[in-house]
């Protein structure tokens, strides 16, 4: 099925630049670059065109499955306690390359499994209360012959992303009061620690992501004063340097109001922030937001239309969105942002030509 666009507002189509003219007189090459200049500032302050460029099947099983997009571009699953790998990019057929022991994940699901660019794979049991793990497993180490062991340390879990060697995990304690937390891992061996780095996270925690030198977490329920779907902005480096708590309200707010269930999360090389629909929703509107995070301006991708849960993310190997519902990820294309700098270059060049 064709991709559905549905935009808040018209002016969120991408703006296209001028025609290029053959001759450029020398007089007119200072006005031109500036021309070029304000045309790629506004088209790179707009949200990007999204075009659709094709579909695969997501891994399936008996039990609840949970997926990444590894550094080369292809899913890691965890289904039951097998780990499973995308034969090729884009390809709807899985293979397993190893598992973990059992009975390391709740019977309901593991919460998550994040594999960072240098392949360590984090696992969030999905447990929840004093009983909460989170498992640390390098994907060199797995094989198929028996299960690999696991580092792991007591957390509570529901959401993560990985910067470096350092994974954010949004989660509650044994009081059910949600926080984000830092976790280091160097290697299977190396005694773990979370650190709390953002506390009273409203009624339940949301998801996670990272773009640049900012992190966004969000409400994944209504609490402590706070709406479902409140989104926020922390500082990257603080968060990874800090050993003290930072109350989420002091961070600032994501404009537009409210998105979904804030989770899951994601961005692309762009900024753009994205935001899948967990709601188990029966909204005709359901879908992803793709929102413009210095604007608030949004639009809602909903490849197989409304009354469905959304999840989403950015693959970087491959520069594509995934926006997946119904075990199919729908894939999207999103435009270099390089493109329009690259020809005023030219442009540029070209006139400087002309005069010499």
């Amino acid at each position: 099925m064709s991709a559905v666009l549905l935009f808040s507002r018209s002016h969120l189509f991408a703006r296209s630049l001028p025609p290029l003219v053959p001759t450029l007189a020398p007089t007119l090459a200072p006005t031109l670059a500036a021309t070029l200049a304000l045309a790629v500032s506004s088209a790179l302050a707009q949200l990007p065109t999204f075009t659709p460029t094709g579909t695969f099947a997501l891994p399936q099983g008996t039990t609840s499955i949970v997926w990444d997009v590894g550094p080369d571009g292809r899913l890691i699953a965890l289904s039951g306690n097998s780990i499973l790998q995308q034969t090729a990019r884009n390809a709807s057929t899985y293979a397993p390359i190893g598992s973990i022991p059992a009975g390391l994940v709740s019977s309901f699901g593991p919460s998550f499994i994040r594999v960072s660019p240098t392949g360590t794979i984090a696992i969030g049991d999905g447990n929840f209360g004093a009983g909460a793990r989170v498992h640390f497993v390098d994907q060199a180490a797995l094989s198929t012959a028996a299960p690999t062991s696991t580092a792991s340390l007591a957390l509570g879990n529901f959401s993560a992303r990985w910067s470096g060697q350092n994974l954010l995990v949004a989660g509650a304690g044994s009081d059910f009061v949600p926080f984000l937390s830092r976790v280091r891992y160097t290697d299977a061996t190396t005694p773990l620690t979370a650190i709390r780095v953002v506390s009273n996270i409203g009624g339940a925690s949301g998801g996670v992501a990272i773009t640049g030198n900012t992190v966004y977490t969000g409400v994944g329920f209504a609490g402590s004063g706070l709406v479902a779907g409140d989104v926020r902005a922390f500082n990257l480096t603080d968060l990874l340097s800090t050993n003290t708590s930072m109350n989420y309200t002091a961070a600032a707010v994501l404009p537009g109001g409210p998105a979904f269930s804030a989770s899951p999360l994601a961005t692309d090389r762009l900024g753009t922030l994205y935001v899948g629909d967990s709601r188990f929703s029966t909204d005709p509107a359901s879908g992803v937001l793709a929102i413009d995070p210095a604007t608030g301006q949004r639009l809602t991708l909903s490849p197989a239309g409304g009354n469905r849960n959304y999840a989403v993310a950015f693959s970087p190997s491959t520069d594509e969105l995934l926006v997946t519902t119904g075990g199919i990820a729908y894939r999207y294309s999103i435009p270099a942002p390089a493109t329009a700098a690259l020809l005023s270059l030219g442009l540029l060049t070209a006139a400087r030509r002309r005069r010499a």
